[in-house]
């Protein structure tokens, strides 16, 4: 095993968590995100006694959610609402967020068919 993964492992074991700079390289999130996060109370970091961001099993579990919510089209205020709510329930969360995304398409598409009907009877008169 890779020396500096069985360090990373360890310090999740031993409950140390992983600095701002570890958790980018393996999430692939950038540092500036992960502060951003931090900032907007989406992925509160831990801080260590050098006032240092640390991220432990909990917010590498957030940010997992955070990030599958992102990658679902989801704005972070709506993230940050359905983590904080103790009700939340992640199935209900992105079957309506599906729901609102199948009701934009066909929006679009409608949108689309429209502008497309007028360019085409706008050739026509010419």
């Amino acid at each position: 095993m890779h020396a500096g993964k069985e360090a990373r492992m360890e310090r999740e074991r031993t409950g140390v968590g992983y600095t701002v700079h570890e958790l980018a390289e393996l999430s692939g999130c950038t540092v500036r995100t992960l502060h951003h996060y931090d900032d907007l109370g989406l992925v509160p970091a831990q801080r260590a006694n050098n006032g240092y961001r640390r991220y432990g099993a909990a917010e590498v579990d957030r940010l997992h959610q955070v990030l599958l919510y992102r990658e679902c089209g989801m704005p972070l205020a709506a993230i940050g609402r359905l983590l904080d709510d103790p009700a939340f329930d992640a199935r209900d969360a992105l079957a309506g967020h599906l729901l609102s995304l199948i009701h934009i398409s066909e929006s679009t598409r409608q949108a689309e068919i429209s502008y497309a009907v007028f360019c085409l009877k706008k050739k026509k008169k010419r």
